[in-house]
């Protein structure tokens, strides 16, 4: 009486190599050779098969481990910064965007001292900064606030969106002087940094630091905008049409944020002249612009004609 059948080998844990180190009474097989009951028992790939025409076989597997190595938690698609500069204030602005899978906090580094009234909106969702992180001048910003419940659990990197805005305050503006801008520093590796400083007309600007000397008048990349998984309950007719007055209904149910009632954000005013920065591929690095502001240079005036020149001119020789 012959009894045939198949047999598949699967690994489980990771950072493990099978090999076949003997095998009596068997043959090599392929995958697809096993019956499909059996291969639907598993969610794993078999790594080995084998094919017997006699129950009594012998089957000897080696195994080698590997030690597994630390992989990115989080990378940030795109930081932008943008500062509004008066005379004892700077208003400054941060959107990150951001891909995480165990992340629960990220940390914000050079967050100055002196800062104030701050506003952080993560996911379209309104929440607070806390202080910590490795540093004294750092903030963490709490990562799981407003996410989609659809897609949270699958295991899959979670699109993040962080507003974070704030107040610092710096020495009155002088016939000349310098402004030094530490930019937020995120603590995880960045693809693009682009910035925007807006500072007052009324001076010229020299610029220091991580970002060239030179601004430039337009961005090559557009500004990222924030993004919510928030969705709204109201129900409307099919063929509604929407408008911006939609924007200012409220719906029935309250609202997801942390504190009640909707979000509340600062707006930068538009004033000033812009000048716009861009940096690729920041891992690990500090970023810092310094501004050297000085009165505008006098226009020099035309050098004077005379007569005799005069009279050329106007007899056309």
């Amino acid at each position: 009486l012959r009894h045939s059948g198949h047999i598949g080998v699967i690994k489980v844990a990771n950072g493990v190599e099978l090999h076949q180190q003997r095998a009596v009474g068997l043959a090599r097989a392929e995958p697809t050779d096993i019956s499909s009951q059996l291969r639907l028992n598993t969610d794993r790939p078999i790594m080995l098969a084998y094919k017997y025409l006699n129950p009594k076989y012998t089957l000897h597997l080696s195994s080698t481990s590997h030690t597994a190595m630390d992989t990115l938690e989080a990378v940030v698609d795109r930081v932008h910064y943008e500062a509004l500069a008066m005379d004892t204030h700077i208003m400054h602005s941060l959107v990150v965007m951001m891909k995480s899978t165990k992340l629960q906090y990220l940390e914000i580094q050079n967050i100055p001292p002196e800062t104030s009234m701050f506003t952080l909106i993560v996911n379209g969702v309104q929440t607070k900064p806390v202080r910590g992180g490795k540093t004294d001048d750092s903030l963490l910003v709490p990562l799981l606030v407003g996410l989609n419940t659809e897609t949270a659990n699958d295991g899959l990197g979670v699109k993040t969106s962080i507003e974070l805005r704030y107040f610092s305050t710096h020495d009155p503006l002088d016939e000349e002087g310098y402004l030094d801008l530490p930019l937020p520093r995120v603590t995880v590796p960045i693809s693009i940094v682009t910035a925007e400083l807006r500072l007052p007309k009324i001076y010229s600007y020299n610029f220091t630091g991580d970002f060239g000397s030179r601004g430039s008048d337009r961005l090559k990349y557009p500004v990222p905008s924030a993004f919510s998984y928030v969705k709204g309950k109201r129900i409307v007719p099919k063929d509604y049409k929407f408008s911006r007055l939609d924007d200012d209904v409220l719906d029935d149910e309250p609202s997801q944020n942390e504190g009640g009632g909707s979000a509340i954000q600062m707006d930068i005013p538009q004033s000033g002249r812009s000048y716009f920065f861009e940096r690729l591929l920041v891992v690990n690095t500090p970023l810092s612009l310094n501004v050297a502001y000085f009165p505008h240079p006098e226009p020099k005036e035309p050098p004077a004609i005379s007569i005799w020149d005069k009279l050329k001119f106007q007899m056309g020789l």
